[in-house]
């Protein structure tokens, strides 16, 4: 037996499959899968991508962020894009939801455009109004787009966790280690298409729309229930969308998060989002004219 053989099977090192289960429950692994998955959809994939965490000026690092064009017209400097932002979590312990209908009247905040809205003249009793219309809302987007077409939205989640024979139910650490870390990832990967040049420069600029959104990705199971049910009934799901408020000092907005069992990763990708990014292409490539600025054009989101 050589000398490495021999210290693994004492205890100095651990045997190929100590090895596999460190990883396995580490997440290190989880993070690879769903990589390769992403790969086999056609998304260009980074892991291991760093960030700035613009409270608290650190560097963070997000699990897997892939990239998919939907549409690119080179005569017209245009791109329609889809990022997705996704953090690994392979914790043993089920989350629950409940769910409510919910108003939402805004632009998401996973959803950047060149032309953020377009402004348009009215005239009511001799008297002319200005008002504007979001570019989301002009596009025919908010009953196409999955995080807008269906106002029920989880609106509390619980981490399940055994105590002897009985289940318990705590949100305990559970938005300091996803919601907030997600929310500012992604504004951080927003950040450079919302200041590029300080503005947009119609003589030199590409236009764009482009959809960063957050994705957890979990190996656990997914419990969601009728938040508006005295007695909710309770169901097993392979996708969940998370919305929650966050404010602070110099952070603040109202976040989505689409939470997605391990399993179903590659359907609700192929099924939801791609189906989307199709519709979405088809839908620009139609009518360019309605996200390209005609001239120089303030790069602040409204």
């Amino acid at each position: 037996m050589s000398g490495d053989s021999a210290a693994a099977v004492g205890g100095q090192y651990p045997s190929l499959e100590d090895v596999y289960d460190a990883l396995n429950r580490a997440g290190h692994l989880l993070e690879q899968q769903v990589a390769t998955q992403l790969e086999g959809l056609g998304y260009a994939v980074t892991t291991g991508r760093a960030y700035t965490d613009a409270d608290e000026g650190k560097s963070r690092e997000l699990d897997v962020v892939a990239y998919k064009p939907l549409f690119r017209d080179e005569g017209r400097r245009l791109l329609v894009a889809m990022h997705l932002l996704i953090e690994c979590k392979n914790t043993a312990a089920p989350l629950a939801f409940l769910t409510r209908p919910v108003r939402q009247l805004a632009k998401p905040e996973e959803v950047l455009f060149t032309r953020h809205s377009v402004e348009q003249n009215s005239d009511k009793d001799g008297a002319t109004y200005v008002t504007r219309m979001r570019t989301f809302d002009i596009l025919g987007l908010r009953d196409r787009y999955w995080g807008t077409a269906d106002p029920v939205k989880a609106v509390h989640v619980s981490r399940l966790e055994r105590r002897g024979s009985a289940w318990s139910a705590s949100n305990t650490g559970v938005f300091d280690s996803l919601t907030w870390p997600m929310a500012k990832a992604l504004r951080a990967f927003e950040k450079p298409w919302r200041n590029r040049n300080g503005g947009f420069d119609a003589a030199r600029d590409w236009s764009y729309v482009q959809f960063f959104v957050p994705i957890v990705v979990v190996a656990s199971r997914l419990y969601v229930g009728d938040g508006t049910q005295s007695d909710p009934q309770v169901q097993e799901a392979g996708h969940v969308r998370f919305r929650r408020e966050l404010k602070a000092k110099d952070f603040s907005g109202t976040f989505e998060i689409d939470f997605v069992q391990r399993d179903g990763l590659v359907d609700c990708v192929r099924d939801t989002v791609d189906v989307f990014g199709t519709d979405l292409a088809r839908i620009v490539e139609a009518n360019p004219d309605a996200v390209i600025p005609k001239d120089k054009w303030p790069m602040a989101d409204v």
